[in-house]
């Protein structure tokens, strides 16, 4: 998968949030508002292998677009690599070394 850019994974408030301790177990990230109605789609991969397509579950305070996973939480591998596939044809990245960790 090509990476045309990476998100730090601790970037403070407002920033690049997973937040798997959520209602729906599973994976939830959160995307800078800078990313806000410019994403097409969320992917997260296992090494070059698609594990996952999230789907957009609406916005989080700041006007920052929130994606859940489909599979369960337990589920997912270790450095898990979540890609946004940008409308301009850019890809935004971010591994998850423990995607049951909060990342924020």
């Amino acid at each position: 998968m090509r990476c045309d850019a990476q998100l730090n994974r601790k970037d403070g408030p407002g920033g690049f949030k997973n937040n798997p301790e959520n209602s729906k177990n599973t994976v939830k990230v959160m995307f800078p508002s800078s990313l806000t109605g410019k994403i097409a789609r969320v992917n997260a991969y296992d090494g070059d292998s698609l594990f996952d397509t999230l789907r957009l579950g609406g916005f989080e305070w700041g006007n920052r677009e929130r994606y859940y996973g489909k599979k369960s939480l337990g589920s997912y591998p270790s450095d898990l690599l979540i890609v946004a596939e940008l409308k301009d044809g850019r890809n935004i990245c971010v591994t998850l070394p423990d995607p049951e960790k909060v990342y924020d």
